[in-house]
C-alpha cells in the first residue's frame, strides 16, 4: 500500500489577506492545509506586494476555524500547543520534500 497522495488531492496555491492589529491587510500564499487530530492547519508565507524584498523568509502555520456567519469563509487562529505546532510542521515538511506542495514563485 502506497503513502503517496494522488495528484487530484495536492492543495493548489491561493493569496489570501490577513488583517494587522494595525488594520493593514497582508497578503499570504496559502501552501497548504494540513488536517492533524482533526483539526486543519494553514501553512502560509507572506507575499512581498510592494516589490521591496522586506517579507520575513518563513512560514506561518495557524489553525483553520469555521466562521459561524458565513459557510463559506474561514478565521484563523494561532497554535497555542508546541507539540501540535511540531507535528504539523512535520507533516508539512514531509509534503514539500515530496513535491506535493505548489508554490508560485
Amino acid at each position: 500500500m502506497s503513502n503517496e497522495i494522488p495528484y487530484n488531492k495536492v492543495f493548489t496555491c491561493k493569496v489570501i489577506k490577513l488583517q494587522a492589529p494595525n488594520g493593514e491587510y497582508i497578503p499570504f500564499e496559502y501552501l497548504d492545509r494540513i488536517e492533524y487530530e482533526g483539526d486543519f492547519y494553514a501553512v502560509l508565507r507572506q507575499i512581498d506586494a510592494q516589490g521591496t524584498g522586506e517579507v520575513a523568509d518563513g512560514i506561518v502555520l495557524l489553525k483553520v476555524e469555521e466562521d459561524p456567519d458565513d459557510p463559506n469563509a474561514e478565521n484563523y487562529s494561532g497554535i497555542e500547543s508546541e507539540e501540535v505546532l511540531r507535528a504539523v510542521l512535520g507533516i508539512f515538511s514531509d509534503r514539500y520534500k515530496k513535491g506535493l506542495v505548489k508554490q508560485n514563485r
